[in-house]
C-alpha cells in the first residue's frame, strides 16, 4: 500500500467517524430554534465531507485532488466553527446566562 493510500484510507475513517460523532452530537442538543436550524445544517456539512472525500478519491488530476481536498478541509472548518458556537450556546444555557449565537 502506497502512503497516499493509507494517507486516504486513514482519513476516510477519520470523516465517517466525524459524521457518526457530529449525529452523536446532535441528539445531545436541546431544542430550540436557532440550536435546530444550526444543528441541521452541521449534520449536512459533516455528510457532505463524506461525499467531497470521496469526490477526492476519485480525482484524475492534481489540480481536481486539491480543489476536493480544499473543500473538504473548509467544510471540516465551518463545522468546528458551528459546533464551537453549539457547544458554548449549551454551556451558557445550563448556567442560565444566555448568549446570543453570533
Amino acid at each position: 500500500m502506497t502512503e497516499k493510500e493509507i494517507f486516504i484510507t486513514g482519513l476516510k475513517c477519520r470523516i465517517k467517524k466525524f459524521a457518526v460523532d457530529v449525529i452523536g452530537f446532535w441528539s445531545t442538543m436541546t431544542t430550540s430554534n436557532a440550536s435546530s436550524v444550526i444543528s441541521n445544517h452541521l449534520i449536512k456539512i459533516a455528510t457532505s465531507t463524506g461525499a467531497n472525500h470521496r469526490a477526492f478519491c476519485r480525482a484524475r488530476s492534481h489540480a481536481a485532488y486539491v480543489n476536493k481536498m480544499y473543500l473538504v478541509v473548509r467544510e471540516v472548518e465551518e463545522a468546528e466553527y458551528w459546533m464551537d458556537k453549539l457547544t458554548k450556546n449549551m454551556v451558557d444555557a445550563k448556567s442560565s446566562t444566555y448568549y446570543p449565537i453570533n
